[in-house]
């Protein structure tokens, strides 16, 4: 709680062109999306043919986070924006 009371006040006094913009599912290639999706279900994103490189976009988005041994996981905002993308669950 006392981390988004710090990121409010931090965001309310930047000016809107240096806020952090969050991507939506719009603005993800179809190679992003499928790394959201494999992330999600645990399948081995490798497999789809997803490259490195939008493994990197994808985290520097704010999407995913890399953790040790090669695992990556969601962030809040991946799993809204994954979330987006699936309206009727």
């Amino acid at each position: 709680m006392k981390n988004e009371k710090k990121n409010c006040i931090l965001l309310s006094i930047l000016p809107l062109s240096v806020m952090p913009q969050h991507p939506t599912a719009v603005n993800l290639s179809v190679r992003a999306r499928i790394l959201l999706f494999s992330i999600a279900s645990r399948t081995d994103w490798q497999k789809a043919d997803v490259p490195g490189e939008t493994v990197i976009d994808v985290i520097e988005k704010g999407l995913v986070v890399d953790h040790p041994f090669d695992r990556l996981s969601l962030t809040m905002h991946g799993r809204a924006v994954l979330k987006a993308m699936l309206p009727g669950l």
